[in-house]
């Protein structure tokens, strides 16, 4: 059974259809799967903001100040 119930058996309406997920289901899936989505970014975020700290205060200091000093730049070209 998955995590957003895509597996989940339905009873049969009186016709012998399926008639699938209840409404409140269909309604809360796209939030449940936001809350999962955002935990995971959440995770991704204090993982590299712990890279950054062991990286600034490390030897290697210097090499993430120049980092951040670097210029970067979205060129779209010459705009006529």
């Amino acid at each position: 059974m998955g995590e957003n119930g895509a597996n989940r058996a339905y009873p049969l309406d009186p016709a012998g259809t399926a008639p699938g997920p209840p409404l409140i289901e269909r309604v809360l899936q796209p939030f449940a799967q936001f809350a999962h989505t955002a935990s995971s970014g959440g995770i991704v975020l204090l993982v590299c903001t712990a890279i950054a700290l062991a990286w600034a205060n490390s030897p290697w200091a210097a090499s993430y100040h120049h980092l951040w000093e670097l210029e970067i730049a979205i060129d779209a070209g010459p705009v006529a």
